[in-house]
């Protein structure tokens, strides 16, 4: 680059009368045209006598003259020097860098033109910005419990030492460990004294009449056992509401998702008490824990979508579909459905829709997908007396008397930590349309 000293210019200021005058000593238009075009030709020229000039009055030819002198500079193209591709990351995870340089060659074209000073031959980003997986970590088994007296085992339990996080290695091993005893207290659980009531083998009391009337009432079948003649309830057979166990599973909120069987909804209760559908010819017969239960269709027309598709390849990958759902009413509360909100997993895994994957590899086809979610029912459970799983009741029992976090932590997570009181039950209507794409 070249680098140009100049003396300093003065400027002075002249008076109007004088550049008038300095105007009119020009002849003519062409010579006035002719002293520009010789003042343009040398930059220079453009100072008056004395070498003072009127910036002020010239700003135009003061541009001219600026731009004279930088062409006569030289300035570095930094991109005559290649990138080369960026390193590998430091990190995995956590935020790690990359680096990259440029591909210099130090010629005359590089010392010439300045390129050391001008140009940037290093750069870093960042990269790998996701959190590092987070394994579980157990701490040690603490000594052994006393015996307990009632469910006559003894305990011992570790913690958590540091849970999963960013799909780490989940906490599969268990917490608790258990083994028999001989306990030296009584337990100090006094057994229901059912009174005039028939007590069944796992502890529960049913009324009398229930006893050999060919109904499972007691859940392990103790009340039908060395019935000489039996009288039935109904006098005919009839099925029960379809996915009525779906009404009886437990609820846990903190997770969102349904748990194992609280209530036991084959229980009838010996009364024969039927509701009908809309369609169905034949009604289904009403477990005693409910209150209520109405049929009614009714389309959510919110959930309408009409889809269309060119390949079925990605519907039949998506592993991420559920058979259950939530609502939330006017007072914010989430309110489990029991049908799919958007694509039912069972139709895009039965032996039609794969049928259908295949033929659109073999022909040239586009498909129209039609889902919408119904509902059929609403159910209402009664406020009291409710009748409990056998499965749910026999992990009660087998909790200890002395307060375990592990043990008791264990119910909420198989069983939820609610149960349905209210609800509504539906399905879903999918329909594949499939055409060929030339038509």
């Amino acid at each position: 680059m070249v680098i140009a000293c100049l003396e300093p210019l003065r400027y002075t200021q002249m008076k109007e009368k004088q550049e008038i005058r300095d105007f009119k000593s020009l002849h003519g238009a062409g010579k006035e045209e002719a002293a520009l075009e010789s003042k343009l030709a040398h930059p220079l020229n453009l100072l008056g006598p004395g070498g003072s000039w009127n910036m002020a009055r010239h700003p135009v030819l003061w541009f001219i003259l600026l731009s004279a002198l930088i062409d006569k500079s030289h300035a570095c193209f930094c991109d005559h020097f290649p990138w080369t591709g960026w390193s590998s990351c430091s990190k995995t995870c956590n935020t790690g860098t990359q680096t990259r340089s440029r591909q210099v060659i130090k010629n005359e074209y590089y010392w010439k033109n300045s390129c050391e000073q001008l140009c940037t031959f290093w750069e870093t980003r960042e990269c790998n910005r996701q959190a590092c997986p987070i394994n579980c970590l157990l701490g040690d088994y603490g000594p052994w419990s006393d015996c307990d007296p009632c469910v006559k085992k003894q305990f011992k339990v570790r913690s958590i030492l540091r849970p999963s996080q960013f799909g780490g290695q989940k906490c599969t091993e268990p917490l608790v460990n258990f083994q028999p005893c001989i306990p030296t207290k009584l337990c100090k659980i006094e057994e229901i004294d059912c009174k005039n009531k028939f007590r069944c083998d796992s502890g529960r009391c049913i009324a009398s009449k229930l006893e050999c009337n060919g109904e499972n009432d007691c859940g392990d079948n103790s009340d039908e056992r060395d019935c000489g003649r039996k009288k039935s309830v109904c006098s005919r057979k009839y099925i029960p509401i379809p996915n009525v166990n779906r009404m009886s599973t437990g609820f846990n909120f903190l997770a969102g998702e349904p748990r194992g069987e609280v209530l036991d909804n084959s229980f009838t209760g010996g009364i024969c008490k039927t509701v009908k559908s809309i369609k169905a010819s034949n009604p289904y017969r009403v477990p005693a824990n409910l209150e209520d239960v109405n049929f009614e269709v009714e389309i959510k027309e919110d959930d309408l979508k009409t889809e269309f598709y060119t390949d079925l390849t990605p519907i039949g990958k998506n592993k991420d579909q559920k058979t259950s759902a939530s609502t939330k009413d006017e007072r914010g509360v989430h309110v489990p459905i029991f049908y799919s909100s958007t694509k039912s997993q069972s139709s895009t895994q039965n032996s039609a829709f794969k049928e259908a994957i295949q033929a659109s590899h073999k022909k040239d086809s586009s498909f129209i997908r039609i889902h919408m979610v119904i509902k059929v029912l609403n159910f209402t459970m009664k406020s009291k007396d409710l009748q409990l799983s056998n499965v749910f009741l026999e992990a009660l029992n087998q909790l200890p008397l002395d307060y375990n976090y592990a043990l008791y932590s264990r119910i909420f997570e198989n069983f939820g930590t609610h149960y349905f009181t209210s609800g509504s039950l539906g399905g879903v209507y999918d329909l594949l349309y499939q055409y060929s794409a030339r038509n």
